[in-house]
């Protein structure tokens, strides 16, 4: 499960925002729909995962 937690954040940032579907609720965030942006700043700034990413970190 590892691996695809690990497969599915390479996806997230590699993918233009623009073709990404954010299922983020928090629509006002100014990083909404921007993985290259939401994605460093959860990990490095807040130390967590953000909401896409949640549901496969639970799994393992």
């Amino acid at each position: 499960m590892k691996t695809l937690l690990i497969f599915h954040l390479y996806f997230v940032l590699m993918t233009p925002a623009s073709t990404v579907d954010c299922i983020c609720p928090k629509t006002e965030c100014p990083r909404h729909g921007n993985c290259n942006q939401c994605v460093p700043y959860h990990r490095d700034e807040k130390g967590d995962l953000p909401f896409c990413l949640r549901p496969l970190a639970i799994k393992n």
